[in-house]
């Protein structure tokens, strides 16, 4: 009974509020601001500062030293492989070579060119050196005092090629070989094919 008492009432406070003799509570719902969110400021980043290398062409040097002058020149020249001629700086280099042509025995290429000369110059520690030099068939030979040279040849060698020089010279004989005038026999064949005769059918 108590339970259908409270049904009952329940209802009516229902049916009222639907029909107005009854006021719902307001329901007051408080503004909510969303907590300011701070991002990262990159307006002033700066990049960092990158270094390209210069390829840009360097400034000619000036020279310190003045043009060294040509005092003397001289040249005679045939056109036909002769020739001479001497040559002086201003610093006390000079050049002197000549020239012509030679025939060798029996070379079918034609005559070869004979040179000679001398040079000089003045080194950096003060002293003119000289170089006196021949090109030929034997090839270019340099002479001067400041060229290196070859070593001297040992005695032992000396010695040794003056002992071999002593003997006679020793001649291998010649060996005659027996089978130089071998001549393979020459094959005769007797065998001749037989001939095919062709019967005619009559076809």
């Amino acid at each position: 009974m108590k339970l259908f008492v409270v049904l009952a009432v329940c209802v009516a406070s229902a049916c009222a509020a639907s029909y107005g003799g009854y006021s719902t509570p307001e329901i007051k719902v408080t503004s909510y601001e969303a907590p300011a969110v701070k991002t990262a400021s990159y307006s002033s980043y700066a990049a960092p500062e990158v270094k390209t290398a210069s390829y840009g062409y360097a400034a000619v040097p000036e020279l310190k030293k003045a043009p060294i002058p040509i005092v003397r020149f001289n040249l005679n020249d045939d056109n036909y492989g002769t020739f001479n001629f001497d040559h002086l700086s201003g610093d006390g280099t000079s050049v002197t070579e000549e020239g012509h042509l030679k025939s060798l025995p029996g070379d079918l290429e034609g005559p070869v060119s004979v040179m000679s000369g001398a040079y000089s110059f003045l080194g950096d520690d003060g002293v003119t050196y000289k170089v006196t030099w021949t090109a030929d068939e034997n090839g270019f030979r340099a002479v001067g005092d400041h060229l290196p040279t070859p070593p001297p040849v040992p005695v032992e060698l000396i010695r040794a090629h003056a002992e071999a020089a002593a003997y006679p010279s020793y001649e291998a004989p010649l060996i005659r070989s027996s089978y130089a005038s071998y001549e393979a026999p020459m094959v005769k064949s007797s065998y001749s094919a037989p001939a095919i005769r062709v019967v005619s059918s009559g076809y």
